[in-house]
């Protein structure tokens, strides 16, 4: 309870100014100290930072990527682009998507649903393992924004787990009528989707595809490679 804390550590603090834990923090001022850690304290795109400061203060202290990559506290990354081609006779990478006024729709139709951008991804996702000479088993972690991209995603990667917390109904019988899925599929349980984190932790499980609930909070040290294939960042 907030009430009775002392000091308050917040991780991934930059998330705060969009969910529930802001009205906890803002209601709550028996905490004499408040300190927040984050990768990305500047430069959000919702300008989420204001409320950040807000809340816990302005930042203190700063530690650049390559100090703590020198004392091997975090691994050195790499960072690869897979370039998307130009669809023929039109200046946008993706088919016709101007013709959709909804950010979502745009989403739905430029990423989620993208067969060629799918295909492209899930082709260069095979070649991983020989092109960054990462030995034939690298634990390899995709990261979507959906479900309904996590599975489009599956069925060219099949050999992939899926991890997600929940599968709608209407998602469900859309993916069972395109025959993504089988009729008797059942969504995962808690119990399953803590089973896979569990195997992923420990190194025996080597392909996942997974959304956000796995995009924080987690510390896999196995871990070769993660391609952002929501399109976000």
């Amino acid at each position: 309870p907030l009430a009775r804390a002392d000091i308050l550590l917040i991780d991934e603090c930059h998330r705060i100014g969009q969910n529930v834990t802001t009205e906890k923090i803002a209601t709550h001022s028996a905490p004499t100290k408040i300190f927040g850690f984050s990768a990305t304290p500047k430069g959000r795109s919702d300008g989420s930072e204001l409320m950040t400061e807000a809340l816990i203060g302005p930042i203190i202290h700063d530690v650049q990527y390559t100090t703590v990559v020198d004392k091997g506290f975090i691994a050195p990354i790499k960072v690869a682009f897979l370039d998307l081609p130009v669809y023929p006779g039109l200046t946008q990478r993706y088919p016709a998507i101007d013709e959709y006024k909804l950010r979502i729709a745009k989403k739905r139709w430029g990423y989620w649903r993208n067969k060629l951008r799918n295909e492209l991804l899930a082709a260069a996702i095979k070649t991983l393992p020989t092109r960054f000479n990462l030995g034939a088993t690298p634990q390899i972690l995709v990261l979507v924004e959906t479900v309904e991209h996590a599975f489009r995603l599956k069925e060219l990667l099949p050999d992939f787990e899926l991890v997600y917390s929940a599968l709608s109904k209407k998602l469900l019988y859309r993916l069972q009528s395109e025959k993504i899925v089988t009729p008797d599929y059942k969504p995962i349980t808690n119990k399953q989707r803590q089973q896979l984190l569990r195997r992923f932790e420990e190194g025996s499980l080597r392909k996942v595809i997974a959304t956000s609930c796995w995009g924080e909070g987690v510390d896999f040290i196995h871990l070769d490679v993660v391609v952002n294939a929501a399109g976000t960042y």
